[in-house]
This record gives C-alpha cells, structure tokens and sequence, in this order.
C-alpha cells in the first residue's frame, strides 16, 4: 500500500479490488473527506456518502416538514459534488515551485485519469417518522416525491463528476418499493425513480432556466448563500435514439409556471407526477395510490404549464426538428 500519513490521520477506508483503489469519506461535507483527497495519486474512484434525505435530513427530524425546504435541499449534494471536484482537480494538478530558479518545474498532472465520484446512500429519510431501530418503513408523500426528484436532477447536471450514484435503499427499508403478503406498493418516490430510469440516458445537456427563485428557509441555511435556487428545478438529456428528455421539477407549492421552452416539434409525450390534482401530503398505500404518472401528448406550440408541486418529464423527437 502507498505510504500517505493520512492513511494513519484519518479514519478513511481503501479497498484494493483488481489492483483499483476506491477512497471513502463519511458525509458530503466532512473535512475528512476533503483532507482524504490528497491520496488522488493512488485513488481511482472517490466515494461521497450521504445516508440522509436532502443532505442530512435524520439531523432535522421534523423540521423538513416544510414543503420548499424538503425539496431544495438535495441542492446541497450539487454543491458538495461540485467542491468535491474541484478538491479532485487540485489534488491532482497541485505542484510546488521548487525548481522555479532552474526552470524545471514540473506541472504535469500527478493523475492522468481524472477519478469520479461514487455518490453512496442517497434518499429521503425522517428518523422521527420511520426509526431505524423500528425497521425504518417510510411511507413517503408527494413532496419527498419531488425531492427525490430533484435529487435525480442533480445527478444528471453533475453526470459528468459522477462514476455511480445508488440508492438506499430498494425495498421495504427507506425504499420506493414496499412488500405485502399480498404483493407490491409503489411509493410516491418510485415514479420520479422510474421515469428517470426508463428515459432519462445518453447524454447529459445544459439548460438555460430563466424562473423566480425560493427565498425561504433552506437546510443547510447557507445552501441559498452558494447558489441560486429556482423555483423550476431542471435537467435535459439526449438519447442515442434522437429523443430529447426534459425533467422539471416545480417545487412551488402554489404556483403553476407557465414557460416558454426552445423550438420542439410536436407531438411531444407528457409524463406528470404529482400538480394540481394532489396535495403535498399525498401518499400510496396499499389499495389507496393517491400519487401515480399521469400521461398525455402536446404539440410543442406556445407557452407550456408546469403544475404546481409537480414532476414533469418531457419527451421529444429532436431529429423531427426543423
């Protein structure tokens, strides 16, 4: 094993796996996981954990009841992907001056392959509805939907800093899928899953989004500081088939926004979770799906509505483009 002294300083983990070395922190923003990125020499895959909701939601409890709060905070997983990169690309590229004098300085890369970051444990969890000692059997609502929307959102953005983003968990255990002895319920936060698995590949695109922003409370509190936080939370991707996929978040919880969106051509597919048919609170259970995707088709002219407190997935032909 490479000699590092904070191999010896710091509690991280290294798994040697056909001659790969995978580095883990212990959440997003520890410094351990930051003072850890000076092994970049020797890692292949750095891995940011965060066993939580929207950032660290089991610290809140409660708190995250509020509706906009809930759903901006996996924000703060952008912004740790974000440092956490740039944490990668200097532990990479640092270089001292000794040599300055002589002009031999060499600033070549110490890492020629750029390491991603595996993104552990992400979800929503309130430890105050669904205890851990107790089995931690969430039964998740409309909003924890849209978060976990927005927490897919992020990850498309960002696709290009991430090796691997998974879950926690898949069934029954703070999970979008829950047994019964008579079969399957599909919670509230399995749609924005699924519909995100089926269509939303190939390549990752910028969008411009022009919206009003959120200016309430935020967890973290200085998440609003860092970053902007429109109201229409938004990712774009484009298949290999030609299809242009659209995911909007509208995380108001009053407001349908009505948009202006570039030149499609029609019939574009609809796909809705959540919006003016349901309440933030709705949830699934066991003959009682409140919270289910609605389909429908528009033809691509004028303005488009997002409802309020509402996913929508766009789908789109982009070679029928003029």
């Amino acid at each position: 094993m490479p000699q590092h002294s904070n191999f010896l300083t710091h509690p991280l983990l290294l798994y040697y796996v056909a001659k790969t070395v995978i580095a883990t922190g212990i959440d997003m923003f520890s410094k351990i996981q930051f003072n850890g990125l000076t092994c970049i020499p020797f890692i292949c895959t750095h891995l940011a954990k965060s066993k939580s909701s929207s950032y660290v939601k089991r610290l809140l409890g409660t708190k995250l009841r509020r509706h906009c709060e809930n759903v901006t905070s996996p924000k703060a997983a952008e912004r740790a992907i974000e440092m956490t990169s740039a944490m990668i690309d200097l532990a990479r590229c640092d270089f001292d001056y000794e040599g300055y004098m002589s002009g031999k300085i060499d600033t070549s890369a110490k890492k020629l392959t750029r390491p991603t970051i595996c993104f552990d444990e992400w979800n929503v969890w309130d430890p105050t509805r669904a205890p851990g000692d107790k089995g931690a059997e969430e039964l998740y609502d409309l909003s924890d939907a849209l978060a976990v929307a927005v927490w897919l959102n992020v990850f498309v953005r960002q696709a290009k800093h991430i090796g691997m983003a998974t879950i926690a968990q898949s069934v029954n255990v703070i999970a979008p899928l829950m047994t019964t002895e008579r079969g399957i319920v599909k919670q509230t936060t399995y749609w924005p899953l699924f519909l995100f698995s089926k269509y939303m590949r190939g390549k990752s695109l910028a969008t411009h989004v022009s919206s009003a922003a959120y200016e309430g409370k935020t967890f973290p509190a200085w998440l609003a500081s860092t970053m902007d936080l429109p109201l229409l939370d938004v990712s774009a991707a484009l298949s290999e088939d030609g299809w242009m996929n659209l995911a909007v978040v509208n995380i108001s919880e009053t407001e349908a926004m009505s948009t202006t969106l570039p030149e499609v051509a029609g019939p574009v597919k609809i796909f809705i979770v959540g919006g003016k048919g349901n309440h933030i609170r709705d949830n699934n259970q066991e003959g009682a799906e409140n919270v289910a995707i609605r389909e429908s088709c528009w033809d691509g002219y004028g303005k488009f509505t997002f409802e309020e407190h509402s996913f929508t997935l766009l789908r789109w032909n982009s070679r029928a483009c003029p």
